[in-house]
């Protein structure tokens, strides 16, 4: 997606979030705001968020999901995924409770388009997400007013 947004002449920052907790994830993001971001104002005509609330900055314009959950007011990514149910292999989980795609499902599981070199790669540079990530109550969305 990168490619094809720069492509198309947007400026894009991608931000790595901690993926330890969600008050962490949320306090990251705005730290990548910069006098890069294009738009008449130099507001971010782009945000590429998943679910939480770090959208609602009133310096954003405008909302991108990429293969994101909507959560709802007090949803969580565990309630989100009872919900709507998917047939991915459970995640596997290290002895200090972070998450991963085990390697041997990633190319079924979230790549199954991707060439098998570049799944390969991401199955091992994925990014452990603390479990908490996935219980925490998100109170105010941002797809809910932006």
């Amino acid at each position: 997606m990168y490619d094809r947004l720069t492509h198309d002449g947007y400026k894009v920052t991608l931000v790595q979030e901690p993926l330890t907790g969600f008050p962490e994830d949320v306090t990251a993001t705005p730290h990548h705001r910069s006098a890069e971001w294009t738009g008449d104002s130099g507001r971010p005509q782009l945000w590429w968020r998943d679910h939480h609330q770090a959208g609602n900055d009133n310096k954003v314009v405008g909302l991108v999901y990429i293969a994101a959950h909507a959560l709802n007011n007090g949803e969580t990514e565990a309630i989100n995924g009872k919900k709507f149910p998917n047939s991915a292999h459970p995640f596997a989980k290290s002895s200090d409770g972070y998450l991963t795609i085990a390697p041997e499902n990633y190319h079924s599981d979230f790549a199954a388009t991707t060439s098998a070199a570049q799944t390969d790669f991401e199955a091992h540079a994925q990014m452990p997400t603390n479990a908490a990530v996935f219980t925490a109550n998100i109170p105010d969305p941002a797809w809910k007013t932006a």
